[in-house]
């Protein structure tokens, strides 16, 4: 039986749900709640938030700047899409 922290990425997700859970408008916890629905089916509790939370873009903009925001961006969701990838084929639950 695998777990959630042997899969890549698990640890920028699980940031961003204890970002979530403590109310904090991370990086992190906007990539999460982008990709909630899919979270959700896997089992993980992700924070409802009122409204659709933090433009994840505009984060990593703040953070990185305009001219390397794109890739970092695009980093970033590649990371997310590893795990859940990783995750839909393994047998955890």
């Amino acid at each position: 039986m695998h777990t959630f922290a042997d899969l890549p990425g698990w640890e920028l997700v699980s940031i961003g749900l204890e970002d979530l859970d403590a109310g904090r408008a991370s990086i992190e916890a906007a990539r999460v709640l982008s990709a909630s629905r899919e979270l959700r089916r896997l089992g993980l509790e992700v924070t409802p938030t009122q409204g659709e939370g933090p433009d994840l873009y505009a984060l990593v903009a703040a953070q990185v700047g305009d001219a390397v925001a794109h890739s970092r961006y695009n980093a970033l969701r590649r990371r997310l899409v590893s795990f859940l990838r990783a995750a839909s084929r393994a047998s955890i639950r």
